[in-house]
């Protein structure tokens, strides 16, 4: 319900914009959210460890519940992009970038996939972590594609520098983890 009410403030808030910007941003600022919440998991998973978090069923609920907020939100996310491009230019669109669709349509099923599981098996740590990170590339892509190829309304370059900073203590944090989780298993 939260991101709901969030999304629909990002709404009204660039309401007053034309009709052509309105959607363009609403679709920037939702995807901006799911840039924090998909950070905010990873920040937390390479802080912590998947594996600590999923001896906890409080902190595993949690985790889940942030990953079915990302989808919600992506799910909105997915309206405002819809409009944005039009129908005729969606087809193209979804086709040009077949890989984030991809993950699109594996985001939407992970909630309830993820809840079903109660036990964090090699497979189900890897794929979690895989597909967040496969999230975080994209948004990475996308952010030194806008920085080299600026886009109307864009944003200014601190910013997109400052999330390419974000997504690189991302990775650089969850390799960590990963790698000493694993070498704490050798021995």
């Amino acid at each position: 319900m939260l991101i709901i009410l969030w999304e629909t403030g990002i709404y009204f808030w660039v309401l007053n914009n034309t009709p052509e910007a309105l959607y363009q941003l609403s679709a920037r600022y939702s995807a901006r959210t799911s840039f924090v919440l998909i950070t905010i998991i990873l920040l937390w998973i390479g802080a912590t460890g998947l594996r600590k978090i999923y001896r906890s069923a409080f902190k595993r609920l949690h985790l889940i519940t942030l990953i079915l907020l990302l989808a919600v939100n992506h799910l909105i996310h997915f309206g405002f992009l819809y409009a944005n491009l039009q129908p005729e230019n969606f087809g193209q669109f979804i086709l040009k970038n077949h890989l984030p669709a991809l993950l699109y349509v594996a985001l939407m099923i992970s909630p309830w996939l993820l809840f079903s599981k109660k036990t964090l098996s090699t497979p189900l740590y890897w794929g979690i972590l895989v597909f967040l990170i496969g999230l975080e590339i994209i948004f990475l892509q996308t952010y030194v594609g806008r920085l080299f190829s600026p886009k109307p309304l864009g944003s200014p370059p601190y910013f997109y520098i400052g999330c390419i900073v974000l997504i690189g203590v991302t990775l650089v944090l969850n390799i960590y983890r990963v790698v000493t989780e694993h070498l704490k298993g050798a021995n």
